[in-house]
Order: C-alpha cells, then structure tokens, then sequence
C-alpha cells in the first residue's frame, strides 16, 4: 500500500524510489502528524508550510496539498468541476467538494518543490530498488518457464484432468500466500477486499485464534501453501505419482469440515479466504472421483519421494516466513522505539544523566552545517581512525537531511605525534579553502586516502605551519587534556555526551529542541 508520503511525493513530481520513501515513514516517529510529514519532506528538500484556512477557502491553496480529514491526512490532487479528487490509503477518492468541506477541518500541508528537490543518493537507490525488481521478475520468469516445461513435457494442456488440477493448484498458491499475508499483519489491497465480503467475514478474528496454529508453531495458511506447492510440483512434474497426490487431497478433506465447523460455532465469523482455500481442496476432490483413483503402490522410494516433496516445501516456507514475519514486526518496532526517543522528556532525562563539558565556538572553528542552528554537535575525532571515518560519512548524510537545523563541530585528536601532522592538513584545507572543495577534500580522507597521508597531503600546496593552523590545534589539544578525553569519535550534543542508547541519526528528529 502506498504511504503518504509516496502518494504526495509522487504528486508533486519528486524523483523518489518507493523503497527509500516507504523506510522513511514507517520509521519516523512523527509519520501520523503533519510535522513528521513536513520533517520528511525537507530531506528531499521540498520547502513546505502547515496552514489554517478560514472558511475553508480552497482558492488559497495550490494543488495538490495534504489536507487533514476526519481523522487521517490525504492528499488532495485536485478540482475537477464539482468534484475533489484526493489519494486516501493509495485509493483514489472523488467525493462533492461540499462533501469534502465537511470532512475537512480546514488544516494543510501546502509544498513548493525546487530544483533541488530530490531524493538523497536518489540514483544509488533507484539502481537498488531496478536490480531488486529484475531480480524478482527474473525469478517470476524462471519459475514460470520451469512450470511450462514441466507441463509440455507431461502434456498437461492435452489433458482436461491435468489442466484442472494446474489451475486449481496455482489458485490454491496464491489464496494460501493471500492469507499468509493477512496472518503475518502485512498489508495487501486484494486481501482486504476478499475478507470484506461477507457481513459476518472477519478474517483476523478466525487467523488470530488458538486454533490457527497446529500445536502452536505451524500457521495453517502456512502448512496450506506449502500443501498446494508441493501439489503443484507434483501435478507438473511427476503426474506418475498421481495416486498419493489423491490420497494426500483424501487426507485433508477431515480438516475441512473442522474448519467449517469452528468458524461457525465458536469463531462465529467467516474467514473468505480460508473457506476459498477449503473449497480448492473439494474442487481437487471432486476432480479426482470423475476419474477415478487408483490406489498407490507404497513402494518405500516413492513413498521418500513424495514425502520428502511435501514435507521440504512446507519446512522451507515456514523458516522464510518466521524470518519475514520478524523482519515486518522489527519496522513497527524500530517506529516504536523512534517514538520513544523523539520524546522530549524522555531525551532531556537521559541526556541530563550524562558528563557535560564545555565546548564553544573557540574550542573549535571547524563547523559544518549552520553556525546558528540551536543543535550542535561536538565531535572528537581522529583523523587516522575508522570508526572516525565511518561517523564522518554519516554525519554527512545527516547534514542533507538536517539543512539548517544542525551544526557540526570537529575537534581532531592524533594518536601520536608523527601522525599530527594530518590533523594540521585537514585543519589548514578548512581554512585556506572554499568549503565546496574542503567537504571534498575531507570525504576523500576519510573514504580512503588517510591510508597515503603525507603522500596525499604532499599532493597539495596548503601550509601547515601558519599561526591560524597553530593556533586553531593548540586549541583541540587544550581542549583535550583539559576534558582528559582520549576515545574517539566522542560525540557531544550542546556539551552533553549523546546516550548510549542514541545514535548520530537519532538527532534528526531533535533538531528544534532548545538543549541548555
């Protein structure tokens, strides 16, 4: 399902990948208010305002726009004649404008983008996101061709038995996956239509029962697709084991009536796609009688065999999904936990507890981001260090997505005297250079050519020894000693040590707090 942000992002022409917008909101603590959507669109750098419209006047506002209706936010396209058509959810709605005046409360969001707005590393994640979708289209693909070939090879097209039972095995896989969504909580369009057709149909109460998991571990949507899986390798590609395909269907006919039975007596709801999935399995059924069954061989390799073909399937299925099913709950986790540090009372008590040190704007000149933004971060850091170099590239991601709401302050350390020498070329570049061309030269040390040092910085013409170089270390080293700091990076947020239990990437939803 689309998000908002994807829906408006999409609207106002913003080059986006879905991936990376859709990370974005599910793990902003702030995504159901339109401060969270306004803070999500300044890291595309889209310039956005909230507004209050008297009257709810729609000529003060440019399409399309964020409105706040009823008790969620949609996005509003546009006027066409008498009628407004807005994105709820990804559904496209078009409803009366007095309809929608009514349900509106006169609160927007209104954006303006510029020529700067653009996803963040917008083309290294657009290739990501192509090579992810070749992937599962190639995927598609082979399987697809597999199931053919099996199918020429056996004449099942030839055969009406045959082809029946392909189609009734393809839509027994794709049911069974349909619930399996529904049962992992993961959100799907089609599932929500199907469980929505009978009035008493609740698919969660029937999917969130005692009785949906055999002895408690296996989930019958799972055990389900890995029956209809198996049969469809089995229809496809050894129709010789035909009698056990029979017998196996035989077998699980005694479910059916259970299942009946519970969601009319003690569930008292209707699960749509659990009854399509029973009504597969009679179709197989009833398939089968019209040709009549011929009983199996029980010979003990093709017992193996077909043993093996029902049980690998099933336990391959349950091992990804258990893995999938954590992977989707750790998102709504990770949201839970970025709510909860995004909390102002819960930050400032964990930040109070922590050592302060004084640092200001002569400690260190070196500062990236906006000298006046009311959040500074102190950095000890170490020109020769990795963990330096790999706090260096995040900060620079977090400068993008902060503009002008942060300010970065470096403090160099050396781990010896030989090495000192790259503090004072990195100092000196800050100050002889244009900061275009020190940001470069800076992500290029730390990317690698720290490894070279005098080698690199011999390859430019800075001087080393002036009285501002001289000055400005003499200050990172006092500084130092004073504060008996030695581990770096040490990260600082307005003189407070950042929590343990922060990161860097954390301040980005903290940047208008007033820190004393």
């Amino acid at each position: 399902m689309k998000t908002l942000l994807s829906s408006y992002l999409r609207e106002l022409h913003i080059p986006f990948t879905r991936s990376f917008a859709d990370k974005l909101f599910a793990e902003h603590p702030h995504r159901y208010n339109l401060y969270g959507l306004s803070d999500m669109l300044s890291v595309y750098k889209v310039e956005n305002t909230g507004v209050q419209v008297e009257d709810k006047d729609l000529g003060e506002l440019t399409f399309p726009f964020v409105a706040h209706v009823g008790n969620d936010f949609v996005v509003v396209r546009h006027l066409s004649g008498q009628m407004m058509e807005y994105i709820w959810r990804g559904k496209q709605i078009s409803v009366p404008v007095e309809e929608f005046k009514r349900l509106w409360s006169g609160i927007a969001l209104v954006a303006e983008p510029g020529k700067s707005s653009v996803e963040p590393e917008y083309k290294k994640h657009w290739k990501a996101e192509l090579l992810s979708s070749i992937q599962k289209i190639g995927m598609i693909m082979i399987l697809a061709v597999l199931l053919l070939l099996g199918c020429l090879q056996h004449q099942l097209f030839s055969s009406v038995v045959g082809s029946l039972l392909l189609l009734i095995n393809l839509a027994g896989v794709g049911v069974t996956y349909l619930l399996l969504l529904k049962q992992g909580k993961i959100q799907s369009e089609y599932t929500d239509k199907i469980c929505s057709l009978f009035k008493q149909g609740d698919c969660n109460s029937v999917l969130e029962s005692e009785a949906a998991k055999l002895w408690g571990v296996f989930s019958w949507s799972e055990i389900g697709l890995g029956y209809f899986v198996s049969s469809l390798i089995m229809t496809v590609f050894y129709p010789q084991w035909g009698p056990y395909l029979v017998l196996v269907n035989l077998l699980s006919l005694p479910y059916t009536v259970w299942s009946v039975w519970y969601q009319h007596k003690v569930a008292k709801q209707w699960c749509p796609l659990c009854l399509s999935v029973l009504l597969l399995l009679w179709l197989t059924a009833i398939v089968n009688a019209c040709v009549g069954w011929q009983c199996p061989t029980f010979e003990i390799q093709e017992v193996l065999s077909v043993a093996i073909l029902y049980l690998l399937p099933f336990l391959a299925l349950h091992f990804l999904t258990e893995r999938w099913f954590r992977s989707e709950q750790l998102k709504s986790v990770t949201y839970e936990l970025n709510k909860l540090k995004a909390s102002e009372n819960v930050f400032f008590s964990q930040l109070e507890q922590q050592p302060r040190y004084e640092v200001g704007a002569v400690t260190s000149q070196i500062l990236w981001g906006c000298p006046q933004a009311k959040l500074r971060i102190t950095i000890l850091t170490n020109p020769h260090c990795n963990p330096c170099a790999q706090m260096h590239k995040r900060i620079g991601t977090l400068l993008k997505e902060m503009g002008d709401k942060v300010c970065v302050q470096y403090i160099f350390s050396s781990f010896n005297k030989e090495l000192e020498n790259s503090a004072r070329f990195l100092l000196a570049v800050y100050q002889q250079e244009k900061r275009d061309k020190a940001e470069m030269i800076y992500n290029e040390w730390f990317a690698g050519k720290k490894y070279l040092g005098e080698a690199y910085i011999t390859t430019f013409g800075y001087d080393l020894r002036t009285a501002e170089v001289s000055q400005e270390l003499g200050n990172h080293n006092e500084w130092r000693y004073k504060n008996k700091l030695t581990a770096t990076p040490t990260i600082l947020i307005n003189g407070y040590q950042l929590p343990d239990n922060y990161k860097i990437e954390d301040m980005r939803y903290l940047g208008d707090l007033n820190i004393n």
